[in-house]
């Protein structure tokens, strides 16, 4: 892996696309600590909603919620303030359905995210992520109080 990181590093190319690669090296090997440090630094360069998705989701597979929700909401917030991008949204909303859930005192809201992600993706030729989407709705409505 060192090889595969200077190579990355000697490519000659700009700061968000090393740190991108690197990003991307370090969740392969799941080194999850160093790939957010790398999408931090990323994001600090060029803030857009995708990347704040993808390190929501690292920050969710490692069962650090609270700051998923920080990650995913900031990917909200800039689709507001851009072209939202129907793909990005629906993944952002289907990630804070997901923390929600993981939550369990907060079903109500998984619910309201889980349908806005199902209500996108049926827009979408994403058959795989509606299903996901659709079965997250389907759980936490039969959780919820």
């Amino acid at each position: 892996m060192q090889a595969e990181e200077t190579t990355i590093k000697k490519l000659g190319l700009d700061d968000v696309t090393v740190n991108l690669l690197l990003a991307g090296l370090y969740t392969e090997h799941k080194l999850y600590g160093q790939a957010i440090a790398a999408y931090e630094r990323a994001l600090v360069l060029q803030p857009v909603a995708v990347l704040y998705v993808t390190l929501g989701d690292i920050y969710r597979q490692t069962d650090l919620h609270r700051f998923a929700l920080d990650a995913y909401e900031q990917a909200l917030k800039l689709l507001v303030h851009s072209e939202d991008d129907p793909a990005v949204h629906a993944a952002a909303e289907f990630g804070l359905g997901q923390v929600y859930y993981a939550l369990r005192g907060q079903l109500r809201r998984g619910q309201s995210h889980y349908a806005e992600a199902v209500r996108l993706y049926e827009h979408l030729d994403a058959a795989e992520e509606l299903k996901a989407a659709q079965e997250g709705l389907k759980m936490a409505t039969e959780r919820a109080p």
